[in-house]
């Protein structure tokens, strides 16, 4: 098993047994009672959902959503061309996402591309257009 999928296993375990905890504690209000308990609820609190952003915030978008592998070809931009056109012509999938893997592999922090300039199209494995 991949060590981000452990990762992410282990993080939402920790949050379902910390939200029991905070429910338990709540219900029979023994947080209020003993302080100690509550900084040791907060903290653990806390450590799961960092655990749990950080081991999903690594992952690509791709992974969530493509059945099947994705690969990358090189595309030379046209006059005329933009993020949403080029994705919504060479990508099977949401355009939206498409624009996002382009954007994300190419290093491009806005959607402003120019004629000649070489960029790295997501395609799906077995689904080429």
């Amino acid at each position: 098993m991949k060590k981000h999928v452990l990762i992410r296993y282990f993080a939402m375990s920790m949050l379902v047994v910390i939200c029991t905890i905070e429910w338990l504690c709540i219900q029979v209000r023994a947080i209020v009672m003993n302080p100690r308990l509550k900084r040791n609820v907060a903290a653990l609190s806390f450590l799961s959902v960092f655990i749990f952003v950080g081991s999903v915030g690594g992952l690509r978008v791709v992974e969530f959503f493509s059945p099947t592998p994705i690969y990358y070809e090189n595309y030379v931009v046209q006059s005329g061309d933009s993020l949403f056109a080029i994705g919504s012509r060479e990508f099977n999938g949401p355009t939206e996402q498409a624009v996002y893997l382009i954007k994300t592999e190419n290093g491009l922090t806005s959607s402003l591309i120019h004629p000649g300039q070489i960029l790295k199209i997501p395609k799906i494995k077995g689904q080429e257009k």
